[in-house]
């Protein structure tokens, strides 16, 4: 098991729209707590007041090799311009409410009834730690020294830690270990029994191991429901193409992963080991997808929040650089992954990057649809 220590280095990012850098008192005594706290703040920048410019920017923290955790200040108030705090609350993956309420109390005594007005927020962006504060300079202290410092490295040690071994597949789940004989193998009447090829009906004590896409989903711990047959996910609604590449599979079930639920799409079924397999997720936003019979080699969509069950959770750059061997030469958000590829929207459209050329395969919907019905055959 891995001991390498967490990166707890530190961004701050001011919202503009509250005050420029030379007159941000707030972020200045924030970063200053934190560095006597023993931190590292690596940067104090201004970030836009738009949400999609919030947005951007943690995205963009989050593929920073040199960041560990987020801090952005001001934009939290409740004029028409502040989106701080439900920008970060709808964007992160998981909320820490207690943050809010713990930096209220503590600031009762000091700001009385106005302190209930203090809209504060944390959460985990994928393994980014990311916060929101006020730009007051008081509460941007009692923030960095009574509760960011004490907690962030504990904060970050529980996010990367490494998940238990999980318990193998259900054993009420009736997964073939082996694909049905070929064509060509001829069933004769007198064949014998002991040529080395197993039937469905077979009395033998000994289990052959997992193979294919079934020992894929034995290694992350998942279980198969066969009972189940799960309607497709909401956020597929509306993509005719992408639905109709679905609904040509010969058996559905459910997969339960630490991650979440996700519905189980078998070519030609969901029997055979060697059969091509594909989970969607089952909930809105966490519209992952994976090719599960591809596994280990993560390919699939990218869930827009990033993490699932990819391991790359979104991270632009590092994902480029892991996959093609080259950093993507532009901007826009990680789509899908592949087999020596990324596949990037940006804008309307999606391109497929190998590390040295660019292909277009036009609006997010058909290049759902296109990725979808190549996993499904291949």
């Amino acid at each position: 098991m891995s001991t390498e220590v967490p990166n707890s280095a530190i961004l701050i990012g001011v919202i503009s729209s509250s005050r420029s850098l030379d007159k941000d008192e707030g972020g200045a005594a924030l970063m200053a707590c934190l560095e006597k706290a023993g931190f590292r703040v690596v940067d104090r920048v201004e970030v836009g007041e738009a949400p999609q410019e919030i947005r951007r920017f943690m995205v963009a923290a989050q593929d920073r090799r040199d960041v560990g955790a987020l801090v952005l200040v001001g934009g939290t108030g409740l004029a028409a311009m502040d989106h701080v705090h439900e920008t970060v609350r709808d964007f992160i993956d998981k909320g820490l409410p207690g943050f809010g309420e713990a930096l209220r109390a503590l600031l009762a005594n000091q700001f009385r009834s106005r302190s209930f007005r203090f809209r504060a927020s944390a959460g985990v962006l994928g393994v980014l730690p990311v916060f929101s504060l006020p730009g007051e300079p008081a509460v941007c202290k009692a923030a960095a020294e009574q509760l960011i410092a004490p907690e962030l490295a504990a904060i970050l040690k529980e996010i990367h830690r490494e998940p238990p071994p999980e318990e193998s597949i259900s054993k009420t789940v009736p997964l073939e270990a082996q694909d049905p004989p070929a064509e060509d193998e001829s069933e004769s009447p007198d064949s014998d029994p002991q040529d080395g090829s197993e039937s469905v009906d077979s009395d033998s004590d000994t289990e052959s191991p997992p193979e294919g896409w079934q020992k894929q989903l034995l290694e992350l711990g998942g279980q198969l429901d066969l009972e189940s047959h799960p309607e497709l996910p909401d956020w597929l609604a509306g993509l005719a193409a992408a639905t109709e590449v679905l609904n040509t599979s010969g058996e559905r079930g459910l997969v339960e992963l630490k991650q979440g639920s996700y519905v189980a799409f078998g070519f030609p079924d969901l029997r055979g080991a060697r059969s091509r397999v594909i989970l969607l997720g089952q909930r809105s936003p966490r519209d992952e997808i994976l090719a599960l019979h591809r596994w280990p080699l993560p390919t699939g969509i990218c869930a827009p929040r990033v993490g699932g069950v990819i391991a790359h959770r979104g991270r632009m750059g590092r994902t480029a650089e892991e996959v093609t061997g080259v950093d993507y030469p532009g901007d826009g958000r990680l789509f899908a992954v592949g087999a020596g590829k990324v596949f990037v929207l940006e804008g309307a459209n999606v391109q497929a990057w190998d590390g040295k050329n660019s292909k277009s395969l036009g609006p997010e919907v058909s290049a759902l649809a296109s990725l979808l019905l190549r996993w499904s055959q291949h």
